[in-house]
């Protein structure tokens, strides 16, 4: 026996300590509710767990993000309802304009109706809101294509195509630069009705914008880029350019749409296709040279009033009659003094006479007709009994030949012409200006869509008035008002097709949210119940070990009876 060391109760003590140590852990489970309290717990499961909490709570925020996208779309769904009550309504004012049994009086009290429902379409379009952000004025575009479709395309445009196309316009009007200038491009929602569109800045900043609306990801490159609308991309530049050079050289005032529309067609060439020969004779009947509302069919008709201007004979002097007029729109004063100094009789007189001839060559068949395109017009028809009427580039060499596109030349982003400096610019499409619906908790996971514009020009058209004053305006204002009624369908049905994805992404996140969190609660959570085992054990044990030490130091103290 011995005193120096009690090594019973040493070894007590220590199973003590050791029990001890399980205890406290364990009541820190219990209490917590958590088996990983710090990252000695369970260093792996401590990662997991981690990783799994932040996907949990990036579920149930994506959640709340796909919630507040369905909140706007029915905010804009709903809006867009009330625009559709408008259009119909609009459309029923043009039906009952166009009957013959109204008066100029009852005429002009429905365009006064009308002229309000255009200022409430616009009204709906610009207050509508959602957090202050306005959802219906094409703030945030409608695109089928991808930042990098449209960089691409814009990369391919790059080139030589705007000097060409000052070229091509020279050669056919006379029209140079006036000035340095700064052309920038753009792609954007322009609603259904306008391919390209050209806005002004100051006199040395233009911007020229392609329709997202008519592009898709499968467009296809080639030398004249790509396709919007079924035109080229280099004649689209051609004629935005068209109504730039016609503002920098052209004095004249009143210049008609038909006029600038159709100078836009003639050196595009594409513009001019028909189904038919007589279908264009029927356009040029229907052709109101006198009015200055822009739609395809006075576009198409403007087309062909041009190339019977530019193919009319020339005067005494040998001199073009078309050069003159050219020349003539520098000075005169209006469109029309333009007309009767370079051709010396009205434009009234020249444009009847025009649709006189169509109509008596159509009586005569479709040689008549065709030979009547041939010799008036400038186009070859080819073979002509054929029914149909596509340019093939005899307008005097007017209309490029589309066979044989420009080839593209990257000039950067500087070009020079006629000693005058134009520089280009190209937008970043890195931050898209798309409603972006984050609905995932990784990088990647995100809703990208468009809202058209709903304003009046978006709907209708930038350069359509609808005017009901007359009844053959109110006749073509209800085709265009069919065609505005059908964009906000199409609209609200693309929404609602959206809508439908956010709440099914909505349920599924969670799902997921709750999936995840259940395997979550396997690696982090205590199991009660075990837990509860082991805490009995540990505290039976804790109490027997203190009995143990107590009995250990009781034998020390019996040695005393030894030295008594």
């Amino acid at each position: 026996m011995v005193i120096t060391h009690n090594l019973a109760s040493m070894n007590a003590q220590r199973q003590f300590g050791m029990v001890n140590q399980r205890l406290k852990k364990t009541t820190e489970k219990l209490s917590s509710g958590y088996q990983i309290n710090r990252a000695s717990d369970d260093a792996a499961g401590l990662t997991i767990s981690e990783k799994m909490r932040s996907q949990i709570r990036g579920l149930n925020q994506a959640d709340k993000n796909v919630q507040e996208g369905i909140t706007l779309i029915q905010i804009a769904d709903g809006a867009m309802g009330e625009t559709q009550d408008i259009l119909q309504r609009m459309n029923e004012l043009a039906v009952k304009s166009a009957n013959g049994t109204n008066t100029s009086a009852d005429r002009d009290a429905i365009h006064k109706e009308i002229i309000e429902l255009k200022s409430e379409l616009d009204r709906i379009a610009g207050s509508t809101e959602f957090n202050t952000m306005k959802i219906l004025d094409g703030s945030f575009q409608r695109t089928t294509t991808t930042t990098e479709s449209n960089q691409k395309f814009l990369e391919n445009i790059k080139g030589s195509w705007v000097t060409d196309a000052f070229s091509r316009i020279e050669a056919q009007t006379g029209w140079t630069m006036q000035q340095d200038m700064s052309i920038g491009f753009d792609i954007r929602d322009l609603g259904n009705k306008v391919i390209a569109s050209t806005s002004y800045g100051n006199d040395e900043d233009v911007t020229i914008t392609f329709n997202s609306f008519f592009m898709n990801d499968d467009t296809t490159y080639g030398q004249s880029g790509p396709e919007i609308g079924g035109y080229l991309a280099d004649r689209l530049i051609t004629s935005q350019l068209t109504d730039i050079m016609m503002r920098e050289n052209v004095s004249a005032g009143n210049i008609p749409n038909w006029f600038s529309q159709g100078v836009s067609g003639a050196l595009i060439g594409e513009e001019i296709n028909f189904t038919s020969i007589t279908s264009a004779q029927k356009l040029l009947e229907q052709f109101d040279y006198k009015g200055n509302e822009y739609s395809r069919d006075t576009a198409l008709a403007g087309v062909l009033a041009v190339g019977y201007l530019h193919e009319l004979d020339t005067d005494s002097n040998g001199t073009s009659e078309w050069s003159n007029f050219i020349t003539e729109l520098k000075t005169a004063p209006t469109f029309e003094d333009a007309v009767l100094n370079a051709y010396g009789q009205p434009l009234n007189s020249i444009l009847d006479t025009m649709k006189q001839d169509a109509s008596v060559a159509a009586a005569g068949g479709s040689t008549a007709l065709a030979t009547f395109f041939n010799n008036k017009m400038g186009y070859n028809i080819g073979n002509a009994d054929a029914d149909s009427l596509i340019d093939t580039g005899n307008l005097d060499a007017m209309v490029p030949n589309s066979g044989s596109p420009q080839a593209i030349q990257d000039s950067g982003d500087q070009v020079t012409y006629n000693g005058h400096q134009i520089s280009l610019t190209w937008p970043d499409y890195k931050a898209q200006n798309t409603m972006c619906i984050h609905m995932g908790a990784s990088a990647d996971e995100f809703l990208r869509f468009g809202i058209g514009d709903m304003s009046a020009s978006g709907i209708l058209g930038v350069d359509f008035d609808v005017d009901l004053s007359t009844q053959e305006g109110a006749r073509r204002s209800i085709a265009v008002i069919k065609e505005g009624i059908d964009y906000v369908s199409e609209e609200r049905s693309r929404i609602g097709a959206i809508q439908n994805r956010l709440e099914y992404a909505s349920r599924n996140l969670t799902q997921t949210s709750e999936n995840t969190q259940a395997a979550e609660s396997r690696i982090r959570d205590t199991d009660m119940a075990s837990e509860m085992v082991r805490y009995s054990k540990d505290n039976i044990l804790a109490q027997a070990g203190q009995a143990m030490i107590s009995q250990a130091n009781q034998q020390s103290a019996g040695i005393l009876s030894l030295l008594q």
